[in-house]
């Protein structure tokens, strides 16, 4: 098939192999006569340019709406995936591009189409906060509550970003404010914005308060040198592995879930903890945590972004004692130790 493909190449007109380059390019710019011109002289209007995209897809992009008229004119698919599953409807969701949408969408493009991930085009427009094409792709039946592979609806990608605008026009719309992704997580997790948290709570979302009045104000602290562990590597940064690490995590527990998870607030979420996590290099982060307890001597401590999460589960052999394992991961790295000491003073 390879060789196939060369000889095909090969035998290509010279001025044929350099307007299909040509045609990506005048799509972008807006270039309409000149688009018109390579495709008189014949190149594919749904050929694949180096970056695997198709001059629809750089026209859609770039809102050129009359280039996206005239190539679906030629011929050109309105459904056609590029190299990264994405059709050419998601890429003008992506970028906010609502005539390109209406104009795609007019010529029979797929609403709800999925790209590799699952997200559909609203969820790129939901994530990106552009309420104008979400409007658009609500009229012509976008599914509000669609997930992706991972579980994540339009809502929760709207409130990771905390695109207020977009909460909004979504919950108007149907989106089910209590929808959990593949973690367990609903929107009012994900997002850092108390006016995106009041709107889901209006909306009827259940912000679930679980840490015990017992442990309020109290801090969590987990002896990592007693813990053995695997972990890789991420950005030059490694974990230390086995015994004889130097981590030590400490968490502080509120009784109630605060809206405000902002970067080094010591108030901050539902189970929230403060932590110091120090190796040689002095490395230092504050994150927040739910807490919940599973068992007469189990709970949980779970953090979780879109892009990571982590995962403490405790067992207790005293009220104020025990030992945990941990497991985690985000952007290219993961961990997992067990046998973590911890105390609760």
């Amino acid at each position: 098939m390879k060789l196939q493909r060369f000889l095909l190449t090969i035998v290509l007109p010279l001025g044929l192999v350099g307007c299909q380059t040509s045609l990506q390019k005048a799509a972008e710019n807006g270039q309409t006569r000149r688009v018109e011109q390579i495709i008189a002289r014949g190149a594919d209007v749904n050929a694949l340019d180096a970056e695997g995209r198709t001059a629809l897809d750089r026209a859609a992009a770039n809102d050129r709406v009359e280039i996206v008229q005239s190539l679906l004119n030629h011929g050109a698919n309105p459904n056609q995936a590029n190299r990264d599953g994405m059709a050419p409807l998601h890429l003008a969701a992506r970028e906010g591009r609502s005539a390109s949408a209406s104009a795609l969408l007019a010529r029979g493009a797929e609403v709800n189409g999925l790209d590799s991930e699952g997200w559909t085009p609203l969820m790129y427009a939901a994530y990106n906060g552009f309420t104008g094409v979400a409007r658009v792709l609500l009229s012509q039946g976008a599914g509000v509550n669609l997930k992706s592979k991972n579980g994540y609806s339009a809502l929760s990608l709207a409130a990771d970003k905390n695109k207020e605008a977009m909460v909004q026009l979504l919950i108007q719309s149907g989106a089910d404010v209590n929808s959990t992704d593949n973690k367990g997580k609903t929107a009012a997790f994900y997002t850092e914005s108390d006016n995106v948290l009041i709107m889901l709570k209006n909306a009827g979302a259940k912000i679930q308060e679980t840490v015990p009045s017992s442990l309020a104000g109290k801090t969590i602290t987990f002896d990592y040198s007693t813990s053995r562990g695997l972990s890789s590597e991420d950005g030059g940064y490694t974990w230390r592995e086995n015994r004889g690490s130097n981590v030590r995590t400490s968490y502080r527990l509120t009784s109630t879930r605060n809206s405000d998870r902002r970067f080094g607030n010591e108030d901050v979420g539902n189970g929230t903890w403060i932590a110091y996590m120090r190796d040689s290099g002095g490395y230092k982060e504050t994150t927040s945590y739910d807490y919940q307890k599973t068992g007469r001597d189990t709970a949980r401590l779970t953090t979780s972004e879109i892009e990571s999460f982590s995962t403490y589960v405790l067992r207790f052999d005293s009220p104020t004692s025990g030992t945990a394992s941990n497991e985690g991961g985000g952007e290219g790295c993961g961990w997992k130790y067990s046998g973590i000491r911890f105390s609760i003073k």
